[in-house]
């Protein structure tokens, strides 16, 4: 309704308005909508006039970028400022080119007041005037953080994957050559074994090729048992298990004890060892037999790289607090891209087959976890290949003096006569079901002076008990029925007449840290791994008979 003056007095226009409200309620319901929609979606709106500068904006769009409504001055260089800065330039060429395209989509980081920083996309659409320059720019923000924090976890994620796959990969590569090469080690000393040992039946040998063959099955099946020893060392050493029995030690004993191991290796390479030991001694606290282990693998390692007629030599010196142990050689060398898996488990710098040097590449890997041990450091360097290499060897000496430990705890060459005498004319029962190894046994003791009874299990050992009582007892433990352990327990329980008390080793194939203390739980007095040395059988029978003696 409108009304106005006239001459006759006031006019009066009605005009019907109901298509008008009709759309204007439209508008608004829109409008509530579109509300409605930016507040579910939490998204800004923004209208940036190109000409001027000036951007407005509506709805969480202060929010998004971290400022409060009132603090927004209007123009667009106020929010550039709130772009982060390693995001500025890709932001800037986006508008650029959305000035040419007519279309702006870019994802970028703003700098919240506390130093956070938040994921926004923003898309629009640029407006021109009739000459076709660019006039405006509209479109709306969100926030995209979460996206990009999934986004990123499984970037991550397939780069974890990644690196585990290769990983599992060189792991299966290494795995597969190290089976390759265990086969190969283990199955190179029986060639020699078996053919010598096949000529020695056909007695088709003088005395001098009687005597090669001999020395050559010995030195094989020696290194067959050091193959052995090193995987049951590292299995203790991965599992936490190996046990050190730490007293004091002088550091020139034990590289005394290690020097008459590999001297015949050296010496059938003309190889010179040089040696320079202090006067005084040197002590540390560790395992005597743990410590000439690494001393040994170091002295042999330089034996086996260096070439006929080279040279080796081994220093020890004190520097400040420190026992330093030198192994040096005129050897193959190391090259640089090898150094660091010196110490590796399973790891040789020539894993081929046509490579020079056999081993199982754990010797170094052991050294390194003993040492570790004793608290101390192994090093190594060279200088490349064809220069030969030098292994140090640091441990920390005893503060104070302390007993030491004789050298028989270390195996520098020795004579046993003395204690040999308890063995003659003892009565010793040996339990084995292995035929072989219990002919055996019995032949060697028998050798020295040693009455022997037999039994091939638990029950043949307790009749045997039953009529008369050894001096001894060595059994083993896999037996049919009743094994080792139980036997032990069987005997344990009798009177001491009936042979309750009796000295008794086992001797076993069961080598490992553990079998040792579930042998001495269950009642033996000692624990000797197969194949055994003849010379510790033989010490620890007369230790035993010598104690009870006593």
């Amino acid at each position: 309704m409108h009304i106005y003056p006239s001459s006759d007095g006031l006019a009066i226009y009605f005009q019907d308005v109901t298509a008008r409200k009709k759309v204007e309620q439209t508008l608004r319901e829109s409008e509530e909508r579109l509300r409605l929609a930016v507040d579910l979606t939490e998204m800004g709106l923004w209208d940036w006039n190109i000409a001027t500068g000036r951007l407005a904006w509506a709805y969480h769009h202060a929010r998004l970028f971290g400022m409060a409504p009132e603090d927004f001055d209007g123009r667009y260089k106020t929010v550039f400022q709130h772009i982060y800065a390693a995001d500025r330039e890709a932001v800037d060429q986006a508008v650029q080119r959305a000035l040419v395209t007519g279309s702006f989509n870019q994802e970028f980081r703003v700098v919240y007041p506390d130093g956070g920083l938040c994921w926004l996309g923003s898309k629009g659409r640029v407006t021109y005037d009739p000459q076709g320059q660019p006039q405006r720019m509209l479109g709306f923000v969100w926030d995209i953080s979460d996206r990009k924090q999934v986004e990123t976890e499984r970037e991550h994620l397939f780069i974890r994957e990644q690196q585990a796959r290769q990983e599992a990969e060189a792991a299966n590569r290494i795995k597969d050559e190290f089976l390759a090469v265990l086969s190969h080690e283990l199955r190179s000393p029986l060639n020699p074994i078996l053919g010598w040992t096949n000529l020695l039946m056909r007695r088709q040998l003088d005395t001098n090729m009687t005597q090669r063959a001999l020395e050559t099955i010995y030195r094989n099946a020696q290194l067959q048992t050091q193959l052995i020893d090193d995987l049951l060392d590292v299995s203790r050493i991965l599992r936490g298990k190996l046990k050190l029995e730490n007293s004091a030690v002088d550091l020139s004993w034990v590289i005394q004890g290690a020097l008459s191991t590999v001297q015949l290796s050296a010496e059938a390479k003309n190889i010179a060892i040089t040696t320079n030991l202090p006067a005084a001694p040197l002590q540390v606290r560790g395992d005597a037999g743990r410590l000439q282990q690494i001393v040994w693998n170091l002295l042999s390692n330089a034996v086996k790289f260096t070439p006929a007629g080279g040279r080796a030599e081994i220093r020890l010196r004190q520097i400040e607090q420190q026992a330093e142990i030198q192994v040096q050689d005129t050897g193959q060398g190391i090259g640089a891209d090898f150094i660091p898996y010196v110490f590796d488990y399973f790891r040789q710098a020539d894993g081929a087959t046509t490579r020079q040097f056999g081993g199982l590449g754990l010797g170094l890997a052991v050294v390194r976890h003993l040492t570790e041990l004793h608290g101390g450091l192994v090093q190594v360097f060279s200088a490349g290949v064809e220069q030969g290499s030098t292994f140090t060897l640091t441990l920390p000496l005893l503060c104070n003096h302390s007993v030491l430990i004789p050298p028989s705890s270390v195996s520098v060459p020795k004579t046993f006569s003395r204690l040999y005498r308890y063995l003659t004319g003892k009565q010793v029962l040996i339990v084995d079901n292995d035929a072989e190894a219990l002919y055996l046994a019995s032949y060697i003791l028998e050798e020295h002076g040693m009455q022997v009874l037999s039994a091939a299990s638990a029950e043949g050992a307790l009749v045997i008990l039953d009529q008369v009582l050894p001096h001894c007892l060595i059994c083993d433990i896999g037996l049919p029925r009743v094994d080792g352990y139980g036997l032990i327990q069987q005997i344990r329980a009798r009177s001491p007449e009936k042979g309750g008390q009796i000295p008794a080793i086992a001797l076993t194939a069961y080598a490992a840290e553990r079998d040792r203390q579930l042998v001495l739980e269950a009642g033996f007095q000692a624990h000797l791994s197969k194949p055994t040395n003849l010379d510790r059988l033989l010490e620890t029978l007369a230790h035993l008979l010598s104690e009870d003696e006593g």
